[in-house]
């Protein structure tokens, strides 16, 4: 045993087992920052995307009360058209409401009301 830890000893140490011992540490300590780099943009896409899912459900919400306002403002439009379409044909009739009485009264306007005492 005495004559293996001599030659050990005797060994000279190769320049090239030392020039890759330094650049297996140096690799080491980049993968050990690539690691940690990686650990924390896992999080910040962890946290990403609660922020996102919480911002989905909350507007959730306000969409729902767009397709709502939108749907009113549809019914209302109908509405519009409907009241369009009484106001021409109210207009139609008083127009011929009024040309009959022309007709029938010889061009006379209606006599004032008068106020009778109570």
């Amino acid at each position: 045993m005495a004559s293996k830890k001599t030659s050990l000893d005797r060994r000279l140490p190769d320049p090239r087992i030392t020039v890759l011992d330094g650049r297996v540490a140096t690799l080491d300590e980049r993968c050990n920052r690539i690691e940690c780099q990686i650990k924390k943009n896992t999080e910040l896409t962890q946290s990403t995307a609660d922020i996102v899912a919480r911002v989905d459900h909350n507007t959730t919400d306000i969409v729902e009360a767009w397709k709502a306002l939108a749907g009113g403002l549809k019914v209302l439009g109908w509405l519009g058209s409907a009241a369009k379409w009484c106001g021409i044909v109210a207009t139609a009739l008083t127009a011929v409401g009024a040309l009959w009485y022309a007709l029938t009264h010889g061009g006379q306007s209606p006599p004032p009301p008068i106020d009778l005492p109570k």
